[in-house]
């Protein structure tokens, strides 16, 4: 079987970081991540997760139906998300709503001991039709040291593990993991690591992981 091999919780608990009222993040804010790609040795069952070199930086604006709009630095378009933080838009291209992925369960409290599942669908000009059958569970997360205007703040979250099987009807099926951590109080994702899997679970198809490290408020 696999094994993957990462750190999931970086940047958690780091010494010196401090509880304190946290205000959610908000329009004008900026927010830097670290990127990492996944990496798998040829013959190997280790997983890796190695650091890109570039630094994601983006803009948020939400707008009046609560969407979340992410931008470049540049004005460029990265992704809107609606307030079940499913991504509507991906770099200004509309994402059809059947094949959206709530990372939040529908008109339902999220709280540590929730389960839900839920499916998504679409087309692939390889694939053709696909789906994808998730089940998830929100889990108590790692108290997760951020950067907030030059300093550490202590931030609460909750882990929450999808775990998935794909079908279509060209492809081969496939099994996906994805594990995010989210900040209630800043409404804002601190972590999301993505790994599509070949149907044995020994072979790394896909995946990707990212890490906010750091958010420039503004007055507002």
């Amino acid at each position: 079987m696999r094994k993957i091999v990462f750190s999931l919780f970086l940047y958690a608990c780091i010494s010196g970081a401090c509880f304190g009222q946290i205000t959610p993040t908000g329009n004008g804010n900026v927010l830097t991540y670290d990127v990492f790609n996944v990496k798998q040795q040829l013959l190997q069952t280790d997983i890796t997760f190695q650091s890109s070199k570039d630094q994601r930086v983006l803009k948020l604006n939400i707008e009046k139906n609560g969407d979340r709009k992410y931008t470049f630095m540049n004005e460029k378009p990265f992704a809107v998300y609606d307030k079940y933080l499913a991504m509507a838009s991906d770099h200004g291209k509309t994402v059809d709503t059947g094949a959206r992925y709530p990372l939040l369960p529908i008109n339902q409290k999220i709280e540590p001991g929730v389960q839900w599942n839920f499916s998504r669908k679409g087309y692939a000009s390889i694939c053709g039709n696909w789906m994808i059958a998730y089940q998830a569970v929100a889990k108590k997360g790692p108290d997760t040291a951020l950067n907030m205007d030059g300093k550490d703040i202590a931030v609460k979250t909750l882990l929450i593990e999808y775990r998935g099987d794909a079908t279509s009807e060209r492809c081969d099926p496939y099994k996906q993991t994805r594990f995010v951590l989210y900040a209630p109080e800043l409404n804002e994702l601190l972590m999301d690591q993505w790994i599509d899997f070949t149907p044995d679970g020994n072979s790394s198809e896909f995946g990707y992981k990212w890490v906010l490290k750091s958010v420039t408020t503004t007055a507002r």
